[in-house]
């Protein structure tokens, strides 16, 4: 039996187990359960427009679905097929759209839902993601087909979270996390403390099986939210790979210019935050493997005396 095949039993077993369940309530269920397996597929964010585009042309067959099922890599037109596949299976009146708005050759692509009673709404499970895994509020869930706004009340969605066991009491949605971090950050004055406090804090829910473009979403729109545009412009999220044979592994890494310098961040996933490192030793991994796809201010500088200390022990060496 397929990936795909498996799953959709599992949600009939799920919905039989549950006989009292409504649509409503069921699409929810599919829908946080998808978001926490699935990351978004690298090869399609740092593709070039000929590797971007085979991926997107992927259609809706059976065969391609049951690939991102056993990879748990997708796109947006991936998870919104999926999604459209496996609700159908239990009645439920649901579409795939492309993004009217959207003028990219790889436009973007959610769904649709209509139900009996009521006005349709999106669902856009790709870019929700990121929240569900980070345990945070989907703001991507119930949204106009005009506007893109909210037309589901936040209450009623949280009554059906906590139904399903997403939230309780104890584990309440991260985003008010946001608050207590905010509040920390006003007592600092010096940029750079300030910063290295957010970075050192930003997660509060543990998640090791989260991916890196997701985690880099997710930390991208909290730093939007914690600081200036001023100070943002000092804050430079930094794609870094090591490649590993034919495989790169991406990490998440931030540049901090400071103090006429450059402050380094790499994600740690087993201490759920970002440590420091100087810029100096920055280079040192790059000379190790480690490969920044943007520039990093001061790095070339740090690069040069570098190979400068090297030339120096060879010449004493020698």
């Amino acid at each position: 039996m397929s990936q795909l095949r498996e799953y959709i039993e599992k949600i009939r077993e799920y919905k039989e187990q549950n006989p009292q369940i409504t649509d409503e309530k069921l699409i929810r269920y599919v829908y946080l359960d998808l978001g926490k397996r699935f990351s978004f597929n690298l090869d399609f964010a740092f593709g070039n427009s000929k590797a971007k585009q085979k991926i997107y042309a992927r259609g809706r067959c059976e065969k391609f679905m049951n690939e991102s099922m056993e990879s748990n890599i997708m796109i947006c037109k991936d998870i919104s097929y999926i999604l459209e596949h496996i609700l159908r299976e239990f009645g439920i009146n649901i579409r795939t759209e492309v993004d009217p708005d959207d003028k990219r050759k790889c436009a973007h692509v959610y769904n649709v839902v209509t139900p009996e009673e009521g006005m349709e709404y999106i669902i856009d499970l790709q870019e929700d993601i990121e929240n569900i895994q980070a345990h945070a509020f989907t703001t991507n869930y119930g949204l106009s087909t005009d506007s893109r706004k909210p037309i589901m009340r936040r209450f009623d969605i949280e009554q059906i979270d906590r139904e399903l066991g997403y939230i309780d009491d104890e584990h309440y949605y991260t985003d008010d996390y946001m608050y207590t971090l905010k509040l920390g950050l006003s007592y600092f004055t010096d940029f750079a403390e300030k910063v290295q406090f957010a970075l050192e804090n930003i997660d509060i829910h543990e998640n090791p099986n989260i991916q890196y473009a997701e985690r880099q979403w997710r930390h991208k729109k909290m730093l939007s939210r914690l600081f200036t545009p001023e100070e943002l412009r000092r804050i430079h999220i930094v794609d870094c790979y090591q490649q590993l044979g034919e495989q790169k592994e991406y990490k998440n890494c931030i540049a901090v210019e400071c103090n006429k310098s450059t402050d380094m961040y790499m994600y740690v996933a087993e201490e759920n935050r970002y440590c420091k490192m100087t810029i100096q030793e920055f280079a040192e991994m790059t000379q190790n493997g480690l490969v920044n796809m943007q520039g990093i201010p001061n790095l070339r500088q740090a690069l040069r005396e570098l190979k400068k200390k090297k030339d120096d022990v060879d010449d004493l060496d020698a």
